[in-house]
């Protein structure tokens, strides 16, 4: 059985389920469309969740209590869809990007918003905290990623330069744990990686995927990174030299999120196909697959302690029926010990 996380008193929450156990699954009603983003706060203690109101389509930024089963907070200023949802390294405040254009901060302890940046023209598609906190990098729909200071909300670097080629609309950046390296994800299906400390400089730029770079993942200690495409592949790369580590195949629909665990050991991807796959983060090797899930998967996280894994999923129903959307919790040592090779 999966670890409990939805409160049995309460008619809706963060819920839990186990795989092919669909009595164990329940709706998430307090998000009535896809859960698009999902992160766990530094400590563990604390999950946000992003989504949009089914109705209206205005974003909606939920906090989630784990341990009391209790949402703490309601956040919404976006005026259209939240594409992601990102904790501070203080565990303080969340960050949000949203498709009006605009990065939110918001401080967790009264749901505030903080601080507001005018990010892209367009939809801003993905953001990352630097890991000492202190900047922000987005990617939109302008084709450009920008680094912003966390606190004023200034700008800081513009990639690529105003005289550089066009990469597309930017779906995912990450930046590497040591904070040098930022990577970025377009749709054209290549890969950027810069160098910060170097002005912006363009350490590579390869051709990673045919359609659009849905999500990507440094391993800790930033010698790898992870890339995931709607080509219904994920590539591992060798951030040193740029050559391709390892091809993962299995997936029959675009993977649409990734997650490595903190130390390393594991990376998790899901997608369109309904699959969650584990892969063994040095070779790229399967570890386990759970096969014919209920609902589409968008949004992994691990817990910082990586003994569990959090999903964000949608279900688009046909027939009148209204569409589910769940968070879904396993604990990976159960995963490995059911659905392992």
């Amino acid at each position: 059985m999966s670890e409990p996380l939805h409160n049995p008193a309460a008619p809706t929450g963060v819920v839990s389920y186990d795989a092919h156990e669909d009595e164990h699954s329940r709706e998430l009603a307090r998000h009535t469309h896809q859960v698009s983003s999902i992160c766990f706060s530094p400590n563990g203690r604390l999950l946000v969740t992003a989504s949009n109101d089914e109705i209206t389509g205005v974003g909606e930024v939920r906090l989630w209590d784990v341990e009391r089963h209790k949402e703490l907070r309601f956040m919404r200023g976006h005026s259209s869809r939240i594409s992601a949802v990102r904790f501070s390294r203080d565990g303080r405040a969340v960050a949000s990007a949203g498709h009006d254009g605009t990065v939110r901060l918001w401080n967790i302890s009264d749901g505030r918003e903080l601080l507001r940046i005018w990010a892209h023209f367009g939809r801003v598609y993905d953001i990352d905290f630097s890991p000492g906190g202190e900047q922000i990098a987005s990617g939109g729909q302008d084709q450009r990623v920008r680094v912003w200071n966390a606190h004023t909300g200034e700008r800081l670097t513009e990639l690529p330069g105003a005289n550089a080629a066009s990469i597309g609309h930017v779906y995912s950046v990450a930046f590497a744990e040591e904070g040098r390296l930022l990577a970025a994800g377009a749709e054209d299906g290549h890969l950027h990686v810069w160098e910060l400390g170097k002005r912006g400089h363009e350490r590579f730029d390869i051709r990673g995927h045919w359609g659009i770079v849905e999500s990507l993942a440094w391993s800790p200690g930033a010698h790898l990174l992870a890339s995931a495409g709607s080509d219904y592949n994920i590539r591992m790369w060798d951030t040193r030299t740029g050559e391709r580590h390892a091809i993962l195949q299995g997936h029959s629909d675009a993977v649409t999120c990734l997650a490595f665990s903190p130390d390393g050991d594991l990376l998790a991807s899901a997608g369109a196909d309904r699959t969650l796959r584990l892969w063994y983060g040095a070779t790229g090797h399967q570890a386990l697959v759970v096969e014919e899930l209920p609902h589409e998967i968008y949004a992994l996280s691990f817990s910082p302690d990586g003994r569990s894994l959090v999903a964000g999923t949608w279900n688009r129903k046909t027939g009148g029926e209204r569409p589910a959307s769940a968070l879904r919790l396993w604990q990976v040592s159960e995963l490995l010990a059911k659905f392992g090779t």
